[in-house]
């Protein structure tokens, strides 16, 4: 089962359109948690299709039991979660009286309760588990352009959730990763990258930050200019690190990856 975490408002509709571009191909069980009942079942709506079957489940996020109590009926009705994919993360908006507010509480308190609530299902199932995480979000309709200092510093510290995470949990039972679009992205690039860390991604690879970019080029070794090949450090079953380089799927925009080990 595949469970999906998605905002509200212009946020979830983004976020709608990253899932529905990167399960286009996929036919699989998918549970959607939302923070009201009536846009988990839009979403559900949306994302339904031949050899799909979604259930939706609401949350608030005001109250802190609600993602759990989700999460765990999800897994009674569906099974435990094999991928967990968080995209409710907000992007500052023309008018946001508190903006720094907003997207820390959804980009850091949302996406930590979401994976630790994830993790206590995960960890106990048969099958491995993948968890990935959009660590910012790009403000559907803005023109291009850096992303928000609240962005970026929620990016920053997921980031070192992400690293704490990897180190905690063994990489044979469960990785966690996740991807920053760099505020000239686009929704197309950032499904990829979402993708491939959720249904593509090699065995042991975890702890990462993938940055995708809308123009060419290439940062920090990550990435090569075809976007085809990321350089990451797989953590075995024992807990070593070793370098290595990992064949994926083409990823153009990649531009690179960042680990806390």
């Amino acid at each position: 089962m595949i469970l999906l975490a998605v905002g509200d408002g212009a946020d979830g509709d983004h976020a709608g359109r990253l899932l529905r571009a990167m399960l286009a191909a996929e036919g699989r069980t998918l549970a959607v948690v939302a923070p009201t009942a009536d846009r988990a079942a839009r979403c559900a709506r949306e994302l339904a299709g031949p050899g799909r079957y979604v259930l939706p489940y609401a949350a608030d996020p005001a109250d802190r039991a609600a993602l759990p109590r989700a999460l765990a009926e999800a897994a009674r009705e569906l099974g435990p979660p094999d991928v967990v994919i968080g995209t409710a993360v907000a992007a500052p908006e023309a008018g946001d009286e508190d903006p720094w507010r907003r997207v820390l509480d959804s980009g850091v308190t949302g996406s930590h309760r979401l994976a630790t609530a994830a993790a206590g299902h995960m960890l106990g199932s048969a099958r491995p588990g993948r968890i990935v995480l959009l660590a910012a979000a790009e403000a559907p309709g803005r023109r291009e352009g850096p992303l928000h200092p609240a962005s970026r510093a929620a990016a920053a510290a997921l980031t070192a959730l992400v690293a704490g995470w990897a180190a905690q949990w063994p990489a044979d039972r469960l990785t966690v990763n996740a991807v920053v679009p760099d505020g000239t992205a686009g929704p197309a690039r950032t499904a990829a990258a979402l993708r491939f860390l959720a249904l593509a991604q090699p065995p042991g690879l975890t702890g990462q930050v993938l940055t995708v970019r809308g123009g060419a080029g290439r940062a920090g070794g990550a990435a090569g200019s075809d976007g085809t090949r990321v350089a990451g450090r797989a953590r075995g079953p024992a807990g070593t690190r070793r370098p290595r380089d990992t064949d994926g799927p083409d990823l153009p925009g990649l531009a690179g990856s960042r680990t806390g080990g």
